[in-house]
């Protein structure tokens, strides 16, 4: 198996929709009606009708029924179940969410984040390969605690390369982690004992992000500047992984929230990353500036 094969993009599915969801007020009106049906004599001149009442208490329980269904359609698939939920996909494959952090003096664990983990989940059946296929070591290299994220590529036959990329980006893999790596896809536990691999550090490429967002006058600034902000973040989060380039026509695309007039950004260019590269923003300023109609 290969990502290039049949590999699904996970966050280009759609959430399931077992059924219809309606909102309250359609609820409502659909038991009115049939409740007219039956019984034709009822009318509904009062606010505070005792029958009206009872209708929207129906309505509402129906309304928190096919929401909670449609909840738990999701958390049954892998592409949108979080949290517990997420934890019960990865162990049905045999795959825990690592641990980042140990909790000290009485502070929160830092776990595995879920779309790192839904990663993992998702690649968990390259691990089952015998014959040392480009995911089975990208999944055992990701397994190992401190590394967000492995590239494996195979220069020339029976040579293997993997580029490793820690937790934290302000600093290279250093020699202990790519010494748990290749010791996780070792010859003697688990690769094909012909394979010459090579674990070495991902570059990290330093890609500090400003963003300007003119705008018109008004009190909702700080809001857009909030969802910019937020938007922009998701996108520069989704390309801290090995090979995965930045594209200044999307993060333009991030920051172009409703009410404003047009945006700027630090980046002259796209930035471009090969097999052995991670971009790490890291920083992001959103700056306002109000312009005159």
């Amino acid at each position: 198996m290969s990502r290039y094969d049949d590999i699904i993009d996970l966050s280009k599915v759609e959430p399931p929709k077992l059924i219809d969801e309606k909102e309250h007020t359609q609820i409502y009106e659909e038991i009115k009606a049939e409740y007219q049906l039956k019984w034709p004599e009822f009318e509904d001149e009062s606010e505070f009708e005792p029958v009206r009442a009872h209708l929207h208490v129906d309505a509402q329980m129906g309304y928190q029924v096919r929401a909670r269904i449609n909840t738990a359609a999701k958390a049954a698939l892998l592409a949108s179940a979080t949290g517990t939920d997420l934890d019960a996909k990865g162990d049905g494959r045999s795959t825990p969410r690592k641990l980042i952090k140990a909790g000290e003096d009485g502070a929160a664990y830092i776990m595995e984040a879920d779309e790192d983990y839904r990663d993992r989940i998702r690649i968990a059946p390259e691990s089952w390969s015998t014959a040392g296929a480009e995911g089975a070591y990208e999944y055992w290299a990701k397994s190992v605690p401190g590394v967000r994220d492995a590239r494996a590529y195979s220069p020339t036959p029976c040579v293997v390369e993997i580029y490793v990329a820690p937790d934290d980006l302000s600093t290279p893999a250093d020699q202990t982690l790519l010494d748990a790596v290749s010791e996780a896809v070792c010859a003697r536990i688990r690769r094909p004992i012909g394979d010459r691999v090579t674990v070495k550090a991902a570059e990290v490429l330093n890609t500090p992000v400003i963003v300007t967002l003119y705008v018109l006058a008004g009190p909702s600034v700080d809001l857009l500047k909030d969802k910019a902000a937020m938007q922009a973040t998701e996108y520069l989060l989704s390309r801290q992984k090995i090979w995965k380039s930045l594209y200044r026509s999307k993060l333009d695309g991030s920051v172009a929230v409703a009410g404003v007039e047009y945006a700027k950004t630090s980046l002259d260019d796209d930035v471009l990353v090969g097999k052995h590269q991670i971009i790490w923003a890291s920083s992001l300023t959103v700056n306002v500036e109000v312009i005159n109609a």
